[in-house]
């Protein structure tokens, strides 16, 4: 049967870095400067590093000259974004985005003049845009910016992300909706939690992790957010390449399915199963063990769930793409709701 695709606004394909970090290509600026950027759910702002930074991360990277651009418009003031991995400062601008060929008119950004982090230095990548929602005292968000342009560029104000496994897979973003012949179940959708409050997560309610056939009992606290109870919080970012929770519970999931090293008897690792709403989200080892090749042929493995801790109280555990490439998964911004479909795989879209 032909499959009548809705008329996705755009495209985006990216590169995978070992698994670990997915980035594609913005334009900026008139005439277009070309950039590659990690398209981030676990944050809401826009940054690409500036010519007038000095630092040899700047230096490494593609740098954003503002002098040959006929749309920029300089705001006021400088700000400064704390990543859990190090943080960057940079001044408030504006101008021109594209993205698939989408243009996007007068998009708030940070110009980077400084940063302070070891992660950036060695990402391949040269900015990021955030796709969180809007909070108070950020710069208009880059979906929210889309989602408002005239003549309207989008006829669902949806995007989705498909994240292959290894450098030849195919991974995108997909502006505008969903391409069904990436999916192979139907999407289960559940509502975004905390929209009363300031938080720019695209956070929904966990209930618990299962190992093999076991609840774990990890969501019995208050959650993070107010007004959930006996559940735990979980934020789908697409910014994380790990599954990551409270410390305490992650190293309860280590204890009960160590991951060797050296990669010896991986496959008799039980499935771990993450329960939201009614459904459970099984992971095999082969998608929770991250596997590298090493110099030499063999191969080394390590654990894709992550002790994280966050300034926040309560259970908050964290989506990162570990879960993603097995779980195709669309943000709905018209419903407030994230959905999730089983991924087909490289094989299965016959690559």
């Amino acid at each position: 049967k032909q499959h009548t695709q809705p008329s996705l606004a755009a495209v985006v394909p990216l590169k995978n870095h070992l698994n670990t970090e997915y980035y594609g290509v913005l334009e900026a600026g008139t005439p277009p400067q070309t950039f590659e950027v990690v398209f981030d759910t676990g944050s809401n702002n826009v940054w690409l590093y500036s010519q007038s930074c000095q630092t040899s991360t700047c230096q490494e990277h593609k740098t954003f000259d503002h002098t040959q651009s006929s749309t920029f418009r300089r705001m006021d003031g400088l700000s400064t974004i704390k990543y859990g991995s190090g943080d960057i400062t940079g001044k408030l601008v504006s101008d021109t985005m594209t993205v698939g060929g989408v243009t996007i008119a007068d998009q708030a950004f940070l110009e980077v003049v400084e940063e302070r982090s070891v992660a950036f230095k060695h990402g391949p990548f040269d900015g990021v845009v955030g796709l969180g929602y809007y909070s108070s005292g950020s710069l208009t968000p880059f979906f929210d910016n889309m989602m408002t342009q005239t003549p309207a560029v989008l006829q669902t104000n949806q995007f989705s992300l498909y994240l292959g496994t290894g450098p030849e897979a195919p991974s995108a973003i997909l502006f505008g909706g969903v391409d069904e012949r990436l999916q192979a179940s139907p999407f289960s959708f559940f509502p975004v939690v905390g929209r009363n409050t300031d938080i720019y997560y695209w956070a929904l309610e966990m209930r618990d992790i299962k190992i093999g056939d076991k609840m774990m009992k990890f969501c019995k606290e208050e959650s993070s957010i107010e007004g959930t109870t006996g559940v735990c919080t979980v934020v789908v970012d697409s910014g994380s390449s790990l599954i990551g929770g409270p410390p305490d519970a992650v190293e309860r999931i280590r204890e009960l399915v160590p991951v060797d090293s050296a990669c010896k008897d991986i496959e008799k690792l039980p499935s771990i199963y993450i329960v939201i709403g009614n459904k459970q989200f099984e992971l095999t080892a082969a998608d929770y063990v991250m596997q590298y090749e090493v110099e030499g042929g063999g191969r080394m493995c390590h654990h894709g769930f992550s002790p994280m801790s966050l300034p926040f109280s309560g259970a908050l555990w964290v989506l990162g793409d570990v879960f993603l490439r097995k779980y195709y998964t669309v943000f709905d911004r018209d419903l407030d709701r994230v959905g999730f479909a089983l991924a087909k795989t490289s094989e299965q879209l016959g690559l």
